[in-house]
This record gives C-alpha cells, structure tokens and sequence, in this order.
C-alpha cells in the first residue's frame, strides 16, 4: 500500500527532460512515450493507495503530492519507471498481456485540479471497451521529483512531435460544465498541438457526465455550446509553473497568435460536440428520445449556418413530434417554431409564415395568450412580418409583446426590455428615428441598470450597437463612433477576440467607416472580420458570406471594381447555393453586381441584374416593400443612364407615390424619389 506522507518537492511536472535554455536542440533528452496501462491505475494503483475511500475529494495534485511521490520517494524516478525497476514489465513488450508499463498509443489531457476520481471515472467509461489501453498520464509518465526547465525548442519541436506519435488525444472534461481545461495553458496548447499534427481529438466524460450533457444540450443547443466555448481565451489561460506560462505563450505568440489559437480550439470543441450528438442519434432506437435528438442535431447545425444539414433533421423532428405528441403538445410547437424560424433565415417567408402563425394560435390556445411561449411566438411573426414590409401588423403585435411582457414580467424585465428594443427597431426601418430614438435610450438605460443584466451583458451591448446603428442612418457619425467602439472593445473583453458577437461588432464599425469615406479603416477591419469568420464560421456561414459583401463594396467605393467584381460574384454564388436562389440576401447580391455594372458603363451586364432582382423582390416581399422600392428605382436610374426616358419616368413616378404611401412624406427615401 502507497501510505500517506509529507515529501519535500514543488508542483506536479508535467514533462521531463535534462535540458535548459543554453542546450543546443540535438542533446535535448527525447520525450519518453512510456504509459501505463488503465485497468492497473483503476485497480492496482487505487488498492495501493488504500481504496476508493482514502482518494475521495482529492484533486491530481494532491494523489500526486500525497501517493506518487511517496511511493517514487527512494527512486527518484516517474511511477512507470518504478515499475519497470520493480520488474513488473515483460521481457518482450509487445507479447505479454500481463504488463502494467508499455509504449502508450494515447495522450492524455486534463486540469490537475479535477477530482482524481472524477478523472478516473472519466477514462474508465470512455474506455469501457479498451480497458488495457496503454495511457500516456503525466501523473505516471513524468518523473514528479524534478523540475524541468525546457527550452523553446523543446516546446516548438518535441513535444508537438510526441503529439504526432501518439496520434490520439484525450481530454477529461468532467463535469462538462466546468471545463477547466480549457482555463489552463497546458490543456489549450496540447489541444493545438493536436490540431496541428491531425491527430484524433476526442473528450472522455464519465457515464453520469456524459447523460447530463446530452440532456442539457437537448434542453437548450446552443447554451451548451456557448457555455463550453465561453472559458476559451488563451491569453487568459494560467499554469502553474510561471516558467511554463512563458514558453507555451511565446510559442503561441509566435507560431499562430492568440486570435488563432483561440479560433483553432474553439472549431476543434464544436467538432466534437457536433460529432457526439450523430453518434447518439444514430446509436439511440427510442422513438421517444429520437425526435429530441433530431431536434438538437439539428439546432447545432444552424447554430453553425449549416442550413442544408439542419433542415431535414427539425422537419422530421416536427413530424415526429406531430404523431407521437399531438399537434398541440409543448414539444412539438418548440419544433415547429425551430422549422420556421429556419425558414425565416433562409429568406423562405412564404413558407415561415403559416407556420408562425399555427404556433402562435396554438398556443394562445394552449398556453394561454400571457405565457413566456406564446410571446415569443408574438415577437417571432412580428419580426417576420417587418421583414415582408407589413409594418401595420408587424407594430400590432410588437405592441401587444410589450404590453403584455410588462403586465406579466414587469417593466424592467429582460423580455419585455426585448420587446421595447425590437419595437424600436422597427420604428427605425420605417424611418420613424424620432420614435426609434428614446425607445433605444431607454432600453439600454435599464439594461444597464438591470440587476440580471448590467454594463457589460451581451443584451446591454446589443443596445449599444442598435443606438450607434440608429446614429448612423441618421448621418450622426459622430455620435455613432463612439458608441460602436465601445460595444467593440467590451465585447473583446468579455466574448474575446474571435467570439460571432466581437465578429459581428468588428463588421459594423467597418460599414462606418465605409459611411464615413475612411475606407482604408473599413478595408482593413473587412479584411481581418472576414478572414477570422472564414476560421471560425467556414467559408459559406452567412456571416462569411457578409463579409465578402462589405469587402466588394468597399472596393467599389475606392474605384478598385476588378477586385470588387470578383468579390461580389463570388458572394451571389455561395448566397445562391446556401440560402437560395430568392432569398433577401441573394437579391441584394444580385443588386450590387448590377450596381457595380452600371458604375462601369456595362448598362447591358446590368439591365437583366435589375429586372431579375426586382421580379423576384415582387414575388418575395411584395411590389410595395421598400427593398422592392429600392430595386425598382435603381432600375429607373439604369434606364435613365440608358436614355430610355419614358420607363425611366415611369418607374420614378410608380416608386415615389407608393413610397409616399408606405413610408410617408417626409421618410428619407420618400424625399429622393
């Protein structure tokens, strides 16, 4: 038995080597790949130690300050090599299934304040079928006595070679909502190392963990999903040994950069998560838990633009929801309202709005016309029928969403705060910024008040921008600037560098300084938002894609249309193939390109771009909606430049009378008809 005893020695060490900073690369002594084999550390090492019961509540670092060390105490070696001194190892390695030490074909990753157990628990389910794998834990692997001081080389060179190797890493995660590894230097530097090499990459949770995961990522996607990658910022990370700190972030510094690492670490997490939820669909044969599954495979791939991939997974979900629940069962409205917000996404109006309106009125009928549920259905089909133009219908129910979010959460709620923000949002697209203004103001006033919310919560930001957005449409450039750069540099605080939000942020205070004529700012702020989403999002997410979009314009803008050409083309193909050929943001695609032509004096690359765009605006959303407005006046302006004067005229005068209609006289557009 390992007994218990008080050794002199610092900190764990994570990996071992005679090398300093003067040693030259070629004497650096290699990383030793001895492991030891799991069903001994569950057994045999646990018994040693005195039972299951002398290890409750201790962390790795004392399992290794309290039994390792002791029991490595004479020899001065790492636990493997003890065994190998105490003659537990075969004479020929790889024929004897009895050996405790071996070459390890697994790296082992994990934070050393987890509970030793907790860790144990973790590698023994992720394992249940390999028990005798050969493990390569630091704990056993590394002498624990000596401190180490490696080189930069070293970190650069052999240890990302030894992550080669080994080519599979494991990361204990346990539980799965305290992902402390993603906290400690050591832990993001080997995940990266593992990117780096392609090695498998993979998160051992114990069976409890894993249930709870699953549960909590079908109760609510993507909060799991934020809630994991939230912890991860690199800068931030810590290690114990101050040294270590110093040489993994001058690696990173050097080799990739913070922003990247980050990025890197995060797509790798959201593979993972991704990759488990396929598995448990396609393992899982309850018909009850099947539709859950659907629904959440499905919420993940829209979480990630992955339009394509989510939409025959929510469809089916809801079907299935409708047989086995009934119509009106909470579930299957969930699923119903998932199916049509994706098709709000995918521009699919036509197709969103019945099924807005089905989940609405059931559950009014259901759920009453006050619950939680049913106004967020209320806001779901306002903002929909904002988007078609239908402001009338649109401000009725945003009105009622107040209303009744004050009478049943108050008025300074998060919800009914929403409501007032969204109202204001509406006010702002009709023009209306004398309405939109002290709506927007007092909104971000109480959300900075908020005892829930505050300064610094995403919501309180999201004000922030939708003020300086107001600002900007308003030409108070001046008052907007400030503003947009400090929702920016908060959000890089709080959400870090490369989080969609700071992304987002990043995008809108290029699109001013494009207002502003600053476009070398704009360029340069284009550039860096697009390529991080490119990292981040993938190369065809709708966010890329606005990218590309702000990029071409500003080119346009600085005369450079070669390269704004190429770029605009570029986005109208991946928005055709992503989110359809008749979708808003195809359209405005194809109008840009038009635009581009025209300013080139290519009238006869342009005229069909024109007349394409403004049939399909008419059948989408209508002949009066503004965007259609827009199209038809752009057209006029063609054949003007055209000398075609009498469908010029017309279409001047068709454009002016149902913007004085549906804008009102005095709205800015109204005026330059």
């Amino acid at each position: 038995m390992i007994t218990s005893a008080t050794t002199p020695g610092g900190e764990e060490n994570k990996y071992t080597t005679a090398a300093n900073d003067n040693t030259d690369l070629s004497h650096l002594e290699e990383f030793s790949k001895l492991g030891i084999k799991l069903s001994y550390v569950l057994n045999e090492f646990v018994n040693e130690c005195g039972g299951r019961a002398k290890l409750e509540g201790l962390t790795t670092t004392d399992v290794c300050e309290t039994f390792v060390k002791t029991a490595t105490n004479k020899c001065r070696t790492s636990y493997c090599d003890k065994l190998l001194e105490e003659g537990k190892q075969s004479v020929d390695w790889f024929d004897d299934d009895s050996v405790a030490v071996d070459r390890a074909t697994v790296f082992i990753s994990h934070a050393w304040k987890y509970e030793f157990l907790h860790v144990l628990s973790a590698l023994k389910d992720h394992f249940k079928d390999e028990p005798d794998t050969i493990i390569w834990f630091d704990l056993f692997s590394n002498n624990q006595h000596k401190a180490s001081e490696l080189p930069y080389e070293w970190w650069q060179n052999v240890f990302k070679s030894a992550i080669a190797d080994f080519d599979h890493t494991v990361m204990v995660m346990s539980p799965w909502n305290n992902p402390i590894p993603y906290t400690r230097a050591w832990c993001i530097f080997e995940a990266y190392c593992n990117i780096k090499t392609e090695s498998k990459f993979e998160i051992a949770m114990s069976a409890h963990d894993r249930k709870q995961f699953i549960k909590d990522t079908i109760k609510n996607p993507e909060g799991t999903i934020n809630k994991m990658l939230g912890v991860i910022n690199a800068e931030n990370s810590t290690a114990s040994n101050p040294a270590d700190l110093e040489r993994i972030f001058e690696v990173i510094r050097n080799e990739v950069g913070f922003s990247n690492i980050n990025t890197l670490v995060f797509e790798q997490l959201r593979a993972w998560v991704i990759d488990v939820a396929k598995k448990e669909l396609e393992m899982n044969t309850d018909e009850k838990m099947r539709p859950k599954l659907m629904r959440m495979l499905g919420t993940l791939y829209f979480g990630q633009g992955k339009y394509e991939a989510s939409q025959p997974l929510l469809e089916e979900s809801m079907e299935k929801f409708r047989a086995t629940l009934g119509p009106d069962h909470p579930d299957t409205l969930v699923s119903i309202n998932d199916i049509s917000v994706l098709f709000y996404m995918q521009g699919k109006y036509a197709a969103a709005e019945p099924l807005y309106v089905e989940c609405l009125e059931k559950r009014r009928g259901t759920l009453g016309s006050n619950h939680p549920d049913t106004l967020s259905s209320i806001n779901n089909l306002a903002l929909l029928y904002s988007k078609l133009g239908k402001y009338e219908a649109a401000e009725d129910l945003f009105l009622e969403c107040l209303e009744k979010s004050k009478y049943t959460r108050g008025r300074d709620h998060p919800d009914t705060l929403t409501s007032l923000n969204n109202l204001a949002g509406l006010y702002k697209e009709q023009g209306k910024y004398e309405a939109a203004e002290p709506l927007f103001l007092e909104c971000l006033e109480k959300r900075k008040a908020s005892p829930t919310l505050g300064t610094d919560h995403p919501d309180t930001l999201a004000s922030i921008n939708n003020l300086a957005l107001l600002y900007k449409n308003q030409g108070k450039y001046n008052a907007s600037e400030p503003l947009y750069e400090e929702c920016l540099e908060k959000l890089k605080a709080i959400l870090g560098p490369d989080h969609p939000h700071t992304l987002a942020s990043i995008s809108n205070l290029a699109g001013l300084y494009k207002e502003q004529g600053a476009y070398d700012s704009a360029e340069a702020l284009h550039m860096e938002c697009l390529e991080k989403r490119k990292s981040i999002l993938g190369l065809d997410h709708p966010d890329t894609v606005d990218s590309i979009n702000g990029l071409a314009v500003v080119y346009k803008k600085q005369g450079k249309y070669e390269a704004a050409e190429a770029l605009f083309v570029e986005c109208l193909e991946k928005r055709k193939a992503t989110v359809g050929p008749s979708h808003l943001d195809t359209l405005i695609s194809i109008n840009n390109l038009a635009v581009l032509y025209r300013k080139q004096g290519k009238y006869g690359a342009a005229e069909p771009l024109y007349v394409e765009c403004l049939e399909k605006l008419k059948t989408t959303l209508g002949p009066d909606h503004p965007e259609t407005l827009t199209s038809a006046n752009n057209l006029a302006l063609l054949y003007k430049k055209q000398r075609k004067y009498e469908a010029a005229e017309a279409l001047f005068e068709e454009c002016l009378e149902k913007r004085r209609t549906s804008l009102g006289k005095y709205h800015e557009k109204t005026r330059t008809s």
